[in-house]
């Protein structure tokens, strides 16, 4: 029915984690990781670099998603893709991530995800908050956490 992480996809997440002074999300555009073919390197509407819509069509695009699709309550869910309905926010934001991923997946029929941008020091408690409460009440969220540089 639903994926849920497995422990390895977790400790690969905390890896990446760990690894957030090292690697940002414009390092790994370098190796081609958020280049799919058929779609322009460039971002179609977002001007200003570090704003979460520039972070969610850049996320967006590398998943070959749709971004911000309308759902029926006439909310926008940030990506879209045929497995995935995904909220994008940054890691203060983590309760809303929660339950707009999962409404947004409700209405779509989809797998809810999140992908948790980190940016500031306190990623790590909100990260730690999303995980425990997702295992605590054992919901079916799949988590991108994206180390980003503004």
């Amino acid at each position: 029915m639903f994926k849920r992480m497995t422990t390895i996809e977790n400790i690969l997440a905390a890896v990446v984690i760990l690894c957030a002074s090292v690697i940002s999300l414009g390092a790994l555009d370098m190796f081609g990781m958020f280049d799919m073919p058929g779609r322009t390197a460039e971002l179609s509407k977002i001007e200003k670099r570090g704003t979460e819509a520039y972070w969610a069509e850049k996320f967006c695009l590398s998943m070959g998603g749709k971004i911000e699709v309308v759902v029926e309550s006439g909310a926008r869910c940030d990506c879209v893709t045929d497995e995935y309905a995904i909220e994008v926010d940054f890691s203060n934001k983590w309760a809303e991530a929660l339950g707009q991923s999962l409404h947004y997946a409700a209405e779509l029929d989809r797998t809810p995800g999140i992908c948790l941008l980190l940016r500031d020091s306190a990623y790590m408690d909100h990260m730690n908050r999303l995980m425990d409460t997702i295992d605590r009440w054992q919901l079916p969220i799949t988590i991108w956490p994206v180390v980003v540089d503004d």
